[in-house]
């Protein structure tokens, strides 16, 4: 039977959260006595039953991460000898937020200031690892400008579980739509 080695293995996922193994990853060197190194059949399992020459992996497995897998190392006479192997999968790829456009904010009518809109509940994530943390600077609420044409720009931050961030910016500009009224106006002047 061949000489089996085995090795652990950490690898990065894809952007859609997705790993194909082969068994070549797993192999540290395994030798045979009789069959040439070519010549030996090399296949993967995870439940030490069904073995096949790939097993795919995706965000499902990503969060299960590390995963044991079997190597199964045959050569031409039909031996064969089995070891196991941790499969540590991890998210190196950082979250891609969608930003909400830039936009123009009313002023409030009586304070001529702007209110800053939750823009995280208008934003989107693509990515495979679940978000963890979301947050805007300024917060929601507060207030900006004195005059219409006044900016900020407000700044989105994710978070993935895994540590993998992104940013993005939107600008507000404080429009002042309010028309002016007349107050303590004079009384027209009867001849």
């Amino acid at each position: 039977a061949p000489a089996i080695v085995c090795q652990d293995i950490t690898v990065p996922v894809g952007s859609m959260c997705e790993y194909t193994l082969t068994p070549d990853r797993l192999d540290a060197g395994t030798t045979d006595n009789c069959t040439e190194p070519g010549d030996l059949i090399y296949e993967v399992s995870l439940d030490n039953v069904n073995y096949s020459d790939e097993i795919q992996f995706d965000g499902m497995d990503l969060l299960n991460s590390p995963i044991t897998v079997y190597l199964r190392v045959t050569d031409e006479y039909g031996n064969s000898s089995i070891c196991t192997a941790e499969v540590n999968l991890i998210d190196d790829t950082d979250p891609q937020i969608i930003c909400p456009e830039d936009r123009d904010i009313p002023a409030d009518e009586n304070l001529c200031v702007g209110i800053i809109p939750d823009l995280m509940a208008e934003m989107t994530v693509d990515n495979c690892a679940p978000i963890d943390t979301v947050f805007q600077v300024p917060a929601p609420g507060l207030l900006f400008g004195t005059a219409d044409g006044d900016m900020i720009t407000v700044v989105l931050t994710v978070v993935d579980v895994n540590g993998n961030t992104d940013t993005c910016g939107v600008d507000l500009t404080l429009r002042d739509v309010t028309p002016p009224v007349f107050t303590n106006c004079p009384a027209p002047n009867v001849v």
